[in-house]
């Protein structure tokens, strides 16, 4: 049976002036219920549009879809329920009216007013978007209480925040991948991972997230928090995003990475993070999917666009495995210490790891 993740990625808040992220684009968003702030993550240009309606607003909740990639809008005026949402596409970032009252919504952008009736969509910004990062990853530690991003960051559990921030990587535009600037609690969590010092790797990465993220999947060079973790940042570049890139770059190789022929699986895994899965990796030439629980690896899937010898680092205590071309044959018994040939394009199924 393959490696499947079935949990649905959809944080949300409930609180007004919320900063959020919105997908495959440039642009963070503050939403209140009766104004949204739209601001360029790397200009910091701020583009505010005043909505319309009567308060007091009840049921209000913003919602980043990251299945559908948008922003889902909603609450009750005194005119009645309403539902809009917010999304990029390739030339613009749009408005859409889901739902409304007979009379519609207006929406004021600078002097300028827009009526926008049932299903009728308005270009906030006219802007071409960016060639964003192609992948399919998706992981999960199989915690699955309600999203409220507030509450995340209350409970403060890596096995709900890492999951949403790996996610993410599939709206990031390309061109922040080769970014210079040093985070310095970035450069601190690489120096764990050096060092394999898997104890103090939860505390490094909640204090990333801490300090940079001041909202959903939103990012500041500053801790605005104050929370005595850094000083200021000295630094040319604007763009926030450049911190959610690196910090996912290394988040992912705690879990899976390829450097030459070695593949090492689950090298850094943290201490509090007993199961998970982990799916459509790709790492160089390598393609994998990875399930473990207990803290041991019970399944990989591993494929590669060449035919490849490779050394697999697997945990120290496991000696064996199990190799399989697909699910249904016996397979055969592989010593942890040899090297692993993947055929051309063809899946090898590993499990049945033994210690």
């Amino acid at each position: 049976m393959r490696i499947k993740i079935d949990q649905k990625y959809a944080p949300f808040t409930h609180l007004p002036g919320s900063f959020v992220m919105i997908p495959k684009s440039m642009y963070r968003m503050q939403v209140f219920p009766t104004k949204l702030c739209l601001e360029h993550v790397d200009t910091k240009k701020v583009t505010e549009i005043d909505i319309q309606i009567t308060g007091p607003i009840k049921n209000f909740i913003v919602i980043c879809d990251l299945e559908k990639g948008n922003l889902r809008i909603s609450g009750t005026a005194l005119e009645g329920y309403f539902y809009y949402t917010i999304f990029a596409t390739e030339e613009s970032i749009d408005l859409h009216v889901k739902r409304c009252s007979k009379e519609g919504m207006t929406f004021r952008i600078g002097a300028k007013k827009h009526l926008l009736r049932l299903k009728e969509t308005h270009s906030i910004i006219k802007e071409k978007s960016s060639l964003l990062i192609v992948t399919k990853e998706r992981i999960s530690f199989g915690n699955y209480k309600q999203q409220d991003f507030d509450k995340i960051k209350s409970r403060q559990d890596i096995s709900e925040i890492i999951p949403l921030i790996m996610f993410y990587e599939r709206y990031l535009p390309k061109e922040i991948e080769a970014s210079a600037v040093s985070i310095p609690l970035l450069v601190e969590l690489e120096k764990l991972m050096v060092s394999r010092n898997r104890i103090q790797l939860e505390q490094a990465i909640l204090n990333v997230f801490n300090v940079h993220f001041d909202g959903i999947l939103t990012c500041s060079f500053s801790d605005k928090n104050y929370l005595g973790l850094i000083s200021s940042i000295n630094s040319k570049e604007n763009n926030t995003l450049i911190i959610l890139k690196k910090f996912i770059d290394l988040l992912k190789k705690l879990f899976f990475h390829v450097e030459g022929i070695n593949i090492s699986i689950l090298p850094l895994l943290p201490v509090c993070l007993h199961a998970g899965r982990y799916t459509g990796i790709r790492s160089g030439d390598v393609f994998a999917s990875i399930e473990w629980s207990k803290k041991q690896i019970k399944k990989v899937e591993l494929s590669s666009i060449a035919l490849s010898n490779f050394n697999l680092h697997l945990q120290k205590e496991i000696k064996s495995y199990r190799v399989r071309k697909n699910t249904k044959e016996k397979g055969q018994r592989v010593k942890a210490t040899e090297s692993l040939t993947i055929p051309n394009k063809q899946i090898l199924y590993l499990d049945q790891f033994e210690k």
